[in-house]
Protein backbone atom coordinates (compact mmCIF):
# COMPACT_ATOMS: atom_id res chain seq x y z
CA UNK A 1 0.00 0.00 0.00
CA UNK A 2 1.15 3.33 -0.95
CA UNK A 3 0.52 6.47 1.36
CA UNK A 4 0.73 9.92 0.08
CA UNK A 5 2.71 12.57 2.81
CA UNK A 6 1.95 16.03 2.15
CA UNK A 7 5.49 18.26 2.47
CA UNK A 8 4.11 19.83 5.60
CA UNK A 9 6.20 19.12 8.38
CA UNK A 10 3.19 19.24 11.27
CA UNK A 11 1.76 15.84 9.54
CA UNK A 12 5.37 13.89 8.88
CA UNK A 13 5.78 12.87 12.92
CA UNK A 14 1.73 11.23 12.97
CA UNK A 15 2.23 9.37 9.88
CA UNK A 16 5.25 8.19 11.15
CA UNK A 17 3.96 6.96 14.39
CA UNK A 18 1.29 5.06 12.52
CA UNK A 19 3.74 3.92 9.90
CA UNK A 20 5.44 2.66 12.98
CA UNK A 21 2.36 1.04 14.66
CA UNK A 22 1.24 -0.16 11.51
CA UNK A 23 4.66 -2.34 10.50
CA UNK A 24 4.38 -3.62 14.43
CA UNK A 25 1.15 -5.15 13.52
CA UNK A 26 2.55 -6.68 9.93
CA UNK A 27 0.96 -4.29 7.87
CA UNK A 28 3.30 -2.93 5.02
CA UNK A 29 2.70 0.05 3.87
CA UNK A 30 4.98 2.66 1.72
CA UNK A 31 5.17 6.18 2.89
CA UNK A 32 5.95 8.54 -0.33
CA UNK A 33 6.28 11.86 -0.47
CA UNK A 34 3.60 13.71 -1.97
CA UNK A 35 2.69 14.66 -5.01
CA UNK A 36 3.22 11.07 -6.11
CA UNK A 37 1.36 8.79 -8.86
CA UNK A 38 -0.76 5.88 -8.20
CA UNK A 39 -1.55 6.11 -4.29
CA UNK A 40 -3.72 4.28 -2.19
CA UNK A 41 -4.26 6.63 0.03
CA UNK A 42 -2.94 9.74 1.73
CA UNK A 43 -2.51 11.89 4.97
CA UNK A 44 -4.35 15.21 5.64
CA UNK A 45 -5.30 17.50 8.29
CA UNK A 46 -9.00 18.64 8.07
CA UNK A 47 -9.99 21.14 10.47
CA UNK A 48 -13.23 22.16 11.76
CA UNK A 49 -14.29 25.40 11.17
CA UNK A 50 -16.10 26.37 14.24
CA UNK A 51 -16.85 23.86 17.75
CA UNK A 52 -20.42 21.99 16.14
CA UNK A 53 -20.62 18.70 15.60
CA UNK A 54 -21.84 19.49 11.84
CA UNK A 55 -18.53 20.99 11.11
CA UNK A 56 -16.00 18.87 10.05
CA UNK A 57 -18.94 16.59 8.53
CA UNK A 58 -20.01 19.90 6.36
CA UNK A 59 -16.13 20.92 5.41
CA UNK A 60 -15.99 17.20 4.17
CA UNK A 61 -18.64 17.25 1.86
CA UNK A 62 -18.80 20.86 0.90
CA UNK A 63 -15.37 21.53 0.47
CA UNK A 64 -13.82 17.99 -0.11
CA UNK A 65 -16.41 16.29 -1.67
CA UNK A 66 -15.97 12.92 0.71
CA UNK A 67 -19.50 11.63 2.09
CA UNK A 68 -22.96 11.61 1.62
CA UNK A 69 -24.61 15.07 0.54
CA UNK A 70 -27.84 14.23 1.07
CA UNK A 71 -27.34 12.83 4.27
CA UNK A 72 -25.51 15.85 5.50
CA UNK A 73 -28.27 18.29 4.60
CA UNK A 74 -31.14 16.26 6.37
CA UNK A 75 -28.55 16.59 9.52
CA UNK A 76 -28.33 20.54 9.23
CA UNK A 77 -31.97 20.75 8.43
CA UNK A 78 -32.88 18.56 11.74
CA UNK A 79 -33.53 19.99 15.26
CA UNK A 80 -32.02 17.08 16.72
CA UNK A 81 -28.68 16.00 14.69
CA UNK A 82 -26.85 13.39 16.79
CA UNK A 83 -28.78 10.37 14.78
CA UNK A 84 -28.42 11.87 10.96
CA UNK A 85 -24.96 12.64 11.69
CA UNK A 86 -24.57 9.94 13.24
CA UNK A 87 -25.25 8.06 10.09
CA UNK A 88 -23.37 10.35 7.85
CA UNK A 89 -20.29 8.68 10.30
CA UNK A 90 -21.62 5.22 9.54
CA UNK A 91 -22.00 5.81 5.66
CA UNK A 92 -18.66 7.52 5.80
CA UNK A 93 -16.86 4.97 7.42
CA UNK A 94 -18.17 1.86 5.50
CA UNK A 95 -17.10 3.42 2.42
CA UNK A 96 -13.28 3.80 3.83
CA UNK A 97 -12.56 7.38 1.99
CA UNK A 98 -11.78 9.14 5.31
CA UNK A 99 -10.17 7.55 8.47
CA UNK A 100 -10.05 9.98 11.31
CA UNK A 101 -7.12 9.29 13.49
CA UNK A 102 -6.34 12.27 15.03
CA UNK A 103 -7.55 11.62 18.28
CA UNK A 104 -5.39 8.23 18.38
CA UNK A 105 -2.45 10.11 17.97
CA UNK A 106 -2.94 12.49 20.48
CA UNK A 107 -3.95 10.63 23.07
CA UNK A 108 -0.80 8.14 22.29
CA UNK A 109 1.49 12.12 22.55
CA UNK A 110 0.03 12.37 26.11
CA UNK A 111 1.64 10.58 28.85
CA UNK A 112 -0.12 8.05 30.01
CA UNK A 113 0.46 9.34 33.86
CA UNK A 114 -1.61 12.39 33.00
CA UNK A 115 -5.24 12.23 34.11
CA UNK A 116 -7.95 15.18 33.25
CA UNK A 117 -6.86 16.51 29.76
CA UNK A 118 -9.64 16.74 27.38
CA UNK A 119 -9.89 17.96 23.75
CA UNK A 120 -12.55 20.10 22.40
CA UNK A 121 -14.46 19.88 19.11
CA UNK A 122 -11.82 22.04 17.59
CA UNK A 123 -9.08 19.27 18.88
CA UNK A 124 -7.12 21.62 20.77
CA UNK A 125 -6.62 20.61 24.25
CA UNK A 126 -7.22 21.73 27.64
CA UNK A 127 -4.46 20.76 30.38
CA UNK A 128 -6.45 22.80 32.59
CA UNK A 129 -7.65 20.02 34.69
CA UNK A 130 -4.06 17.76 34.81
CA UNK A 131 -3.41 15.65 37.12
CA UNK A 132 -0.52 13.93 36.99
CA UNK A 133 0.04 10.03 38.65
CA UNK A 134 3.62 10.72 39.36
CA UNK A 135 3.09 13.89 41.62
CA UNK A 136 2.84 14.20 45.14
CA UNK A 137 0.71 17.18 45.15
CA UNK A 138 -3.33 16.72 45.29
CA UNK A 139 -5.16 18.64 43.05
Amino acid sequence: MRLGVPPDAALRPGAQLLYGDWRDIGLGPELVTMPARALDGSFGRWLAAYPQAEALPAALVLRDRLGSRAILLRALAAADQRGPLLRFDDDLRASGRFVPIAWVVDARLVSPRLRGWREDALGDVDYAAVRSLASSRRP
